[in-house]
């Protein structure tokens, strides 16, 4: 089966460069590759569509706190994306109190 994308150079290299690992996220393999992660996501994303790749796994990104897909090369069931986790932003966002409770002594207490 012939895939006219394979055939351009920039899927070529993301194609080796995934060959090369057990599973990684696009934002590791544009940085390992030196294309744009949008190359990368949309290479990913019609290698995806045509079953030559498969979602092996899901990491946090630390600094955002979103998950972000890992994929293997190869055949294979799609793991699903796990409960989705509050981010860091939102942990540390202060507790919103009525304004009308403000004058109390606890400005979070409603009454």
């Amino acid at each position: 089966m012939t895939f006219a994308h394979l055939k351009t150079k920039s899927t070529y290299e993301i194609v080796q460069a995934l060959k090369q690992h057990e599973r990684i996220s696009a934002t590791a393999l544009a940085a390992q590759t030196k294309y744009g992660r949008t190359t990368v996501v949309q290479a990913l994303r019609l290698l995806h569509d045509d079953k030559q790749v498969h979602i092996s796994g899901w990491k946090r990104n630390e600094l955002s706190g979103l998950q972000m897909r890992l994929y293997s090369w190869g055949k294979g069931k799609d793991v699903p994306q796990p409960m989705k986790l509050k981010t860091k932003k939102e942990v540390a966002e202060p507790i919103k109190c009525d304004v009308a409770a403000a004058w109390m002594m606890n400005p979070c207490t409603v009454s």
